[in-house]
């Protein structure tokens, strides 16, 4: 009886992150946060709206010798059948893209851009509502 309680138990711990898709975001991140970043908004404001990133990346700099970085909203999970993962790029501490993916479990290893804001391009997929919390 106590190794069948083991088995139920293991095998449960193995299913349930299957079904926690949101685990991965900042705690701040959400649809209507998300929607308040603009284009040009000064680094110091997209973190007041959405808090610490998980990571700043910085990328190399550009042929005009300006200094892009990236800000990461999520962390990929390994064990999920699909995520949503969220970037703020800044150019000289400024947004200069907003960008939403869909994931999918490495099994399957796809993605799909669900949400992509530049200062001449704003697209949102309709599952973006669905992935990230109000």
């Amino acid at each position: 009886m106590k190794k069948i309680l083991i088995i139920i138990s293991l095998i449960a711990i193995g299913i349930v992150p299957f079904f926690l898709t949101r685990c991965n975001l900042s705690p701040n991140v959400n649809i209507k946060n998300i929607k308040k970043i603009t284009i040009d908004m000064p680094k110091e404001e997209v973190i007041k709206i959405l808090g610490t990133p998980f990571e700043i990346q910085q990328k190399p700099e550009n042929t005009e010798g300006k200094i892009s970085y990236t800000m990461r909203y999520s962390k990929s999970i390994f064990y999920c059948k699909c995520y949503p993962m969220l970037w703020i790029t800044l150019t000289d501490n400024k947004v200069s893209n907003v960008y939403s993916k869909k994931y999918y479990s490495v099994l399957f290893n796809d993605e799909e851009c669900i949400y992509n804001l530049t200062s001449n391009q704003s697209f949102e997929a309709p599952n973006f509502l669905k992935l990230f919390p109000n």
